[in-house]
Parts: C-alpha cells; structure tokens; sequence
C-alpha cells in the first residue's frame, strides 16, 4: 500500500492494488459552493481590466478591500437574517408557520391579516408572505412528476411565482419570461452575428422609470457548463444596460451614478443567489454578489424560507434606493439640481477620451 501525504496536507491518497482512497481532514478549505454562480479561471483573466468580480470567497486578491468588505457585509448579513429580522411581525408568522404542520399553514395564515396600524411597507410584506406560502402549500402536495422534466419546468413552478407575488405586492417590478431580449441591449444585437444573440429567461422593469432593473437566468437543474455561461451572460447584460443608462445622463453627476445598480438573479438547481453590477471607475464594473438561498420545494426543506426571504427583503431595500437614485439623476440632468461641472457624466467620459 502505498500513500501520499505531508505533514500539512488538507488530504491523504492511499492507494492498494488498483484502487485508490481520498481522506480530508474536518478543517479543510471548503471547495466552491455548488449551485453558485462561478467564472472560471481563464475567463476571469480576460475579464480583469473589464470587471471587478466578487462572487466568492476566492475571488482575486486584486480585489479593492471596499469591495472585498462589502461582500463580506453581504455574507453575514444574510448569516443573521439581518434584513429579514427588521420586520419581527413577519418574521414570527413565517416562523410560527413553519413550526407548525402542513395540514395548519392556512389556520396560520387565517390569522395573518394585516392590521390598520401597520406602515405600507409591513402590509405589502405580510401579503407578499400570505402569497408565497399558500403556492408553497400547493407546491408541497402537488403528485411527483410523472416523466422527467426539463430545466425549465423548475423555474417555471418554483422560481417565476415567487418574482410574481413580488411584483403584486411591492409594485416596483414588473416582469416578462421566457426567452427575452432585453431593450438596452436591442440595437446592438443588430450588429452582432448570431452566435452573439442572447435572450435572457426573465426581465424586471422598474415600474416608475420602465427601464430593466434585474435580468434573470435559469441554469437548470445541474450546476454544469451552463452556470459559467449564463454569469458571463448576465455580466455582460447587466453592464451594457448600465452603459445604456449612462448615456441617458450626460449631465447628471458621475458621483451620484456611482450608487446607479443594476441587479441579477441566477438560478441553478433549487438555490437563487442574487447579484449586483455598478460602475466601479471610468473602465471597470463591479459585480458583487449580494445573497443567495435556497428555494424549499417541500416540506422538509421548509427553514430555508428565512434566508429567501432574506435575499427578497434586501432585494427590496435595494430597488427602493434606486427608486431615489433615479429621481436625483433626474433632477441633475435636467438642471433642477446643480452639478459640479468636472463631475458631470459627459466631463469624465471626455477625461477618459484625452
């Protein structure tokens, strides 16, 4: 028998006759996450003097400590349901729910009404939650498929209904499916040769400036080849409607464009993880994840509502601040508020053109 290992090694390899044995030790590095968004190595360098990318705890140490710290932020916040646990009303009756049986979701939900002293944004949650869990009761004693669906069924049972009582209840989104192509990218895809035509799997338009504020893939239901196709696709969906966006604002501040976000949400398997591209300098984007959970298709898996919550509470803190962010870009591009003549959009595109 022969073995292969040194005195740090994360790993041991026995080998006997014609077989060989793997062991780790408990505290090894994790691997990537499955079910992840991912760009691989190669790409990552093609991709370095375009995009500042932090999808991961292994992200280049290149990475600005601003980045690397709002990424980490991400990360724990979605640990302590950070965003989720502000709103303790919603919180207790998604918990009081899920502690319960199946059989008594919709007693709990009886009891769920929202009350007159609740601010909007309580009620819209409380409805919203009333919504996802009556499909998820659905869901949870709908028969087994009968044949093998296909990557898109998922999508289309578990993740589309959620974005669909987001929009009913928030109104800031609304939403188009299913092999899209996205306005901002429109006139450019004339140019492009058909092998560089890509439609996206849903889109969500701000309601009030009807312009794409999220762009969606499904990976399908293996984290295979199609999930480092489908990043570099949304990265590069995301960034040309924020170039798109740009030259809307020539007049508007570079500064106050630098809160602008343009968001994406990549499914793969049961897990969403939600991410976030925003112009980082003159010529690189930034592109952060933000959180990431798993969606329950039954009952067993019911606890991980605390965390797609979460993603979707955040999720609506941020479009809120866009919501803001459009009307002073507004303001600044049609005079209404003054602008630092150096710090206008079309002064810095012209500094990066010297």
């Amino acid at each position: 028998m022969q073995s292969s290992e040194s005195s740090d090694s994360a790993s041991l390899l026995l080998k006997k006759a014609k077989k060989s044995y793997s062991f780790h030790r408990p505290n090894t590095t994790p691997s990537l996450s499955a079910n992840k968004p991912r760009i691989n190595d190669d790409d990552a360098k093609k991709l370095d003097s375009y995009f500042v990318t932090m999808i991961d705890s292994y992200s280049d140490d290149n990475v600005s400590a601003c980045i690397r710290e709002e990424y980490e932020v991400n990360k724990e916040e979605q640990r302590t349901l950070h965003c989720f646990k502000k709103n303790a009303r919603v919180f207790d009756l998604l918990n009081l729910c899920l502690d319960g049986k199946l059989d008594d979701l919709f007693d709990h939900l009886d009891k769920s009404k929202t009350q007159p002293a609740e601010s909007d944004d309580e009620k819209q949650n409380i409805l919203f939650l009333r919504y996802l869990l009556t499909d998820y009761h659905a869901n949870c004693n709908k028969p087994s498929y009968i044949v093998l669906p296909n990557e898109r069924t998922p999508f289309a049972e578990y993740v589309i209904p959620i974005f669909k009582y987001f929009s009913a209840s928030t109104n800031l989104l609304s939403f188009i499916w299913c092999e899209k192509g996205s306005p901002s990218n429109k006139q450019l895809m004339i140019c492009l040769s058909e092998s560089q035509r890509k439609l996206l799997d849903g889109i969500g338009f701000g309601c009030k400036d009807k312009i794409e504020r999220v762009m969606m893939e499904c990976s399908g239901e293996v984290d295979g080849e199609h999930t480092e196709e489908d990043t570099l696709k949304l990265m590069e969906y995301t960034s040309n409607c924020l170039k798109n966006e740009l030259n809307q604002y020539p007049s508007a501040s570079w500064t106050t464009f630098g809160r602008r976000r343009m968001f994406a949400i990549q499914s793969i398997g049961s897990k969403l993880t939600l991410l976030s591209t925003s112009r980082l300098g003159i010529r690189k984007w930034c592109f952060v994840e933000i959180r990431s959970a798993i969606v329950p298709r039954g009952w067993e898996d019911r606890y991980y509502f605390n965390q797609l919550m979460e993603l979707l509470v955040k999720f609506k803190e941020m479009l809120l601040e866009q919501e803001e962010v459009t009307l002073i870009l507004k303001q600044q591009q049609s005079g209404r508020s003054p602008v630092d003549v150096e710090d206008t959009i079309e002064a810095i595109n012209m500094l990066d053109q010297e």
